[in-house]
């Protein structure tokens, strides 16, 4: 999968809100994702192959509303927000989205760009060891009334 599409298709609506979804935010990180962010100081090291950090003010990859990762070096957890899958029995059964963006209605309807990000995380989840997995996705994210089914 390009991350470049990705990114394009969700730029038209990351634009009009100017990217708040890397502000004050929870970002896991996998263990193959750790190179990337060479150079920047991370607050603490990964539980079961995950990272995840909490930024009470902006994502220290952010530069001038942009993300300083290449599209190549960008993180699953960045493009793929606010569309996760549902997991069940190591496979993509399903999507769903995070209401905190302000443009999940039109993001749920965007057949495209939804498809996009399932192929993405099928691509990738054989990368994933079943801890990882469990890690990634447990905590209140996840168990959120924020959450709908796609």
């Amino acid at each position: 999968m390009d991350n470049r599409r990705i990114i394009e298709s969700f730029s038209r609506y990351c634009r009009r809100c100017e990217g708040r979804c890397c502000s004050g935010i929870m970002v896991g990180l996998f263990d193959w994702e750790l190179p990337r962010t060479e150079g920047h100081k991370l607050p603490s090291a990964p539980v079961n192959g995950v990272l995840n950090i909490t930024f009470k003010k902006d994502c220290l990859l952010l530069k001038d509303h942009r993300c300083s990762l290449s599209s190549a070096e960008r993180l699953l957890d960045c493009l793929s927000y606010p569309v996760y899958p549902k997991i069940e029995n190591g496979k993509v059964a399903g999507l769903i989205i995070h209401k905190g963006c302000p443009y999940h209605d039109e993001i749920a309807g965007d057949a495209e760009l939804t498809g996009m990000v399932r192929r993405m995380w099928e691509e990738n989840l054989g990368r994933l060891k079943p801890e990882q997995a469990a890690e990634f996705f447990s905590g209140e994210f996840w168990d959120s009334e924020m959450l709908m089914e796609i």
